[in-house]
């Protein structure tokens, strides 16, 4: 065969094979654009339901890349995480492994250990630990242990969190331990605290086995065997450990 006729062979097939990688290329771009425009959707869904609305759909409606949709949560974020709780946890969870890197780099983590940034947890089966100054919110079912200077959101009564070193926790329903020199204001009706803690809790149940202070407040009831540094107001009151 000689050139011309190689040429005339070979070069429709070549067309046809480039032509078939745009295709595929094609779809795999329309793919991604419409997985990224249904993450953005269900983004503004969410705010939607939340405090600010009208401000916080423009703020995403901008919003043209993952990153910038991630600062949009985190500006509003107080309002995702107390007022649409489980619906901003199911959105994180159906995106979260398409754009994780692009998360993470934005400052935000779902159910997995870190020692910084917002960590959202929802359900979660494994024991989660953070460190440093990491910001952890636990709307889930989720064992969580918090060490150095974590903050802990937590608003789930099957949740357990411990709360290590100079951790702090603002704890509602769940269970809490606050151990060394921790401090945690809370509601729970399963509070336990040792070591250097101070509580502060208003209409929950504390478990004493040490303290540096304890403020109870609204019909709590503390149950210790110590009374230095237990505040308690007119309606609390202070029960023996075996009583």
């Amino acid at each position: 065969m000689d050139s011309e006729g190689f040429l005339n062979y070979f070069c429709p097939i070549v067309s046809c094979f480039v032509s078939y990688l745009c295709y595929i290329n094609d779809l795999i771009m329309a793919n991604i654009d419409a997985k990224f425009e249904r993450f953005k959707k269900l983004c503004t869904d969410i705010l939607s339901q939340s405090g600010n609305c009208k401000e916080s759909q423009a703020d995403m409606a901008a919003a043209n890349t993952v990153p910038e949709m991630v600062a949009v949560w985190l500006k509003y974020w107080h309002g995702l995480i107390t007022e649409v709780p489980q619906q901003t946890i199911t959105a994180l969870f159906e995106v979260y492994d398409d754009y994780k890197d692009e998360i993470n780099a934005a400052g935000v983590y779902f159910n997995e250990s870190t020692d910084k940034g917002e960590v959202l947890v929802g359900d979660c089966p494994n024991v989660l630990k953070f460190r440093d100054k990491a910001k952890v919110y636990v709307l889930g079912k989720a064992e969580v242990c918090a060490y150095d200077h974590v903050y802990v959101y937590a608003n789930n009564e099957e949740a357990k969190i411990l709360l290590n070193d100079y951790s702090r926790g603002n704890i509602h329903k769940s269970t809490v331990h606050a151990c060394d020199w921790s401090s945690v204001i809370t509601d729970s009706k399963k509070v336990f605290c040792s070591d250097a803690a101070t509580v502060d809790i208003t209409g929950g149940v504390v478990y004493d086995d040490g303290h540096r202070e304890i403020n109870a407040y609204k019909g709590t009831v503390v149950y210790s065997d110590l009374k230095k540094a237990i505040l308690l107001d007119n309606t609390s009151k202070l029960l023996k450990k075996n009583s």
